[in-house]
């Protein structure tokens, strides 16, 4: 049986390992950043009331704009409204 040479085995375990880091390195198809619109809603006069539309990623904080108030999104049980919500772009 003959044993194989390495000079010979060298560039199609480099072909090999580029195809498969390729393929280990494209995108599946899912977003995984991606800003969407959220309600949001001020505490006060009572909890959760007034709504208005905001974004769940951004820079600038979601406010109204008459009175500079911060509008909250509901958390993850939807019983208080106290996650922090960005401006729409």
């Amino acid at each position: 049986m003959e044993t194989l040479n390495v000079k010979k085995l060298l560039p199609v375990a480099a072909f090999a390992f580029a195809i498969a880091g390729a393929f280990a390195s494209s995108p599946n198809g899912k977003a995984t950043n991606v800003s969407a619109p959220e309600q949001g809603y001020i505490n006060n006069p009572n909890p959760c009331s007034e709504s208005i539309d905001c974004n769940n990623q951004g820079s600038e904080i979601c406010t109204i704009e008459n009175t500079n108030q911060q509008v909250f999104g509901l958390n993850a049980s939807g019983t208080t409204c106290n996650k922090v919500l960005y401006k729409l772009n």
